[in-house]
């Protein structure tokens, strides 16, 4: 998108996760009381449980990818879930990566090759995955890493009989 006018969006929230790449361009982006300035290179994920306002100034180009949740991996839905919303800023050559990864989406999404849906929701989950590990997430604080890890774990063994001595070994 190119937005040849400032653009404010009221404040709102999807039934999918989105994500909001910003090429160049400013503005403000909020999440809750908290407001963050929108600088090149800024992507930001949304899930389903953030409400968000952006405040684009005139020249922003972006790109905004909707996903359907049902289309992620579960530990990637579920880290999403958990440290909602993820941010990162993007170096000039990440940029030109992430782009060319938006350019393999579109290109499936027009073409509709043979097996394009696979290749295409194979793409959304690797460009979620760089993300997450390049967002805030790396910088908490040790004990808040802890927490993610145990809640991740708990998630995928919560049918399993563990007492807790086992799973802190783990």
């Amino acid at each position: 998108r190119f937005f040849d006018e400032t653009y404010t969006s009221r404040l709102h929230w999807h039934g999918f996760v989105e994500v909001e790449f910003f090429i160049e361009g400013t503005g403000t982006h909020q999440y809750g009381e908290i407001k963050e300035p929108i600088k090149n290179g800024d992507i930001w994920v949304l899930s389903t449980y953030d409400s968000h306002q952006l405040a684009i100034d005139k020249g922003m180009r972006s790109v905004n990818i909707a996903i359907d949740p049902d289309i992620l991996h579960e530990k990637l839905l579920n880290q999403l879930t958990l440290t909602h919303p993820l941010h990162c800023t993007l170096s000039e050559e990440e940029i030109q990566h992430f782009i060319s990864k938006v350019d393999i989406l579109c290109h499936e999404q027009q073409h509709r090759e043979l097996l394009s849906r696979v290749k295409a929701n194979a793409t959304i989950n690797d460009m979620l995955v760089d993300i997450v590990r390049k967002s805030s997430l790396n910088t908490m604080p040790i004990n808040n890493r802890i927490v993610h890890n145990m809640v991740d774990y708990l998630q995928a063994n919560y049918r399993t009989n563990i007492s807790l001595v086992e799973m802190a070994a783990e």
